[in-house]
């Protein structure tokens, strides 16, 4: 009954879910639009209102899940954990827009509450005649010999989740991207941080670079890059091209690099390596000591002294910059305290935002 009707509560999510539980219990089938994020504030009245009711009611939840672009209140990453353990609730993460109006429009099963949850945006465009519908699941196979892995995503990652699998597919150099990141004390008392980000896909999909970028922010944000290659690999400066064709792709290519050649220990013969270049073996730890004295100059040239004023009314201040740089010297002046630090570009950059005009002064840089 009066599908042309809508009504605008503003921003009282609660009174918005109640008074559609009411227009549901005269026999309406109300639509309830709400942010993912700001749906928390009506979950009372889903729980009671609504489900516990058996009331048909459907929710629709906008800007589900990460939201670019948006602050850190509007991002849609709880709905589904939220409202997946209330009974009587169906929740439906359209991948299309036709999957969008079937599950408006789909008859009500044991579920009379519906939670249709999309982000921010329009449908990704792409073939989607490689999908096999059996019932609610949709399959695609890629590859000749039967599938060895198996991609389960959900919503509208799924063209994300096809790309990834056409990669998989193909011949590849190696496709592992898991990261560990470990603390490493250098030979003068500086501590800094190693992520190991092993693996780069061979010819990644210019549509997945701003997949991977998340998965490979180690790699973006680092100061230092250290490019270990398998040097007992007969393809291994294949690998290494593949390794550079990536880092452009991610944004990284003109940081400064460290090549390390593992597997040392297993050459017939070295060839004379430049500076900033050098041979290396996990297995028996040679070259590992020289890596870590290469880490450690790179590392000290890419610090700034500089003279940093904080005033006394910001004191916390202080406990951060001992904590992310190297301080030198601390003087007392009547308006704050004035020390010598050697720190590097972001966490400089970071203190100077919160203090004022002025408090900075590079000296000059660490070499």
């Amino acid at each position: 009954a009066y599908p042309e009707r809508f009504f605008d509560v503003g921003i009282a999510e609660e009174h918005a879910v109640t008074f559609a539980a009411g227009l549901a219990r005269a026999g309406m089938h109300p639509v309830v639009a709400l942010y993912s994020t700001f749906a928390q504030r009506a979950f009372d009245q889903v729980l009671h209102d609504a489900a516990l009711q058996k009331l048909p009611l459907t929710l629709a939840l906008d800007r589900c899940g990460v939201v670019p672009g948006d602050g850190a209140t509007h991002q849609g990453l709880f709905d589904v954990g939220r409202f997946s353990p209330v009974p009587g609730v169906e929740i439906f993460a359209p991948e299309s827009y036709a999957e969008l109006r079937e599950a408006l429009t789909r008859p009500r099963g044991a579920s009379p509450v519906r939670i249709v949850r999309y982000p921010r945006g329009a449908q990704a465009e792409y073939d989607r005649s490689v999908w096999r519908r059996t019932g609610d699941v949709y399959t695609a196979e890629f590859g000749r010999t039967g599938p060895l892995t198996a991609i389960l995503t959900y919503g509208r990652i799924a063209a994300e989740a096809l790309r990834a699998a056409d990669v998989l597919a193909e011949d590849k150099l190696f496709a592992t991207l898991d990261t560990t990141t470990r603390r490493l004390e250098l030979p003068d008392n500086q501590m800094c941080l190693i992520t190991d980000t092993v693996g780069f896909i061979n010819k990644l999909p210019h549509e997945l670079v701003s997949a991977f970028k998340a998965t490979l922010e180690e790699v973006v944000q680092a100061d230092l890059l250290v490019v270990v290659s398998d040097a007992a690999n007969p393809a291994w400066r294949e690998q290494r091209r593949t390794v550079g064709e990536v880092l452009a792709q991610l944004g990284a290519g003109g940081k400064p690099v460290i090549e390390a050649f593992n597997k040392c220990d297993a050459l017939d013969e070295r060839t004379p390596l430049p500076k900033g270049q050098l041979y290396i073996s996990a297995r028996t730890g040679e070259g590992l000591d020289e890596l870590v004295r290469e880490i450690q100059r790179r590392a000290a040239a890419l610090l700034h002294r500089v003279r940093i004023k904080v005033p006394y009314d910001k004191g916390q201040l202080l406990s951060r910059i001992y904590g992310q740089g190297k301080v030198l010297a601390e003087e007392y002046e009547d308006d704050g305290t004035v020390l010598t630090v050697l720190m590097d570009n972001i966490a400089l950059e970071r203190i100077s935002r919160e203090l004022p005009t002025g408090s900075v002064q590079l000296l000059g840089a660490q070499g």
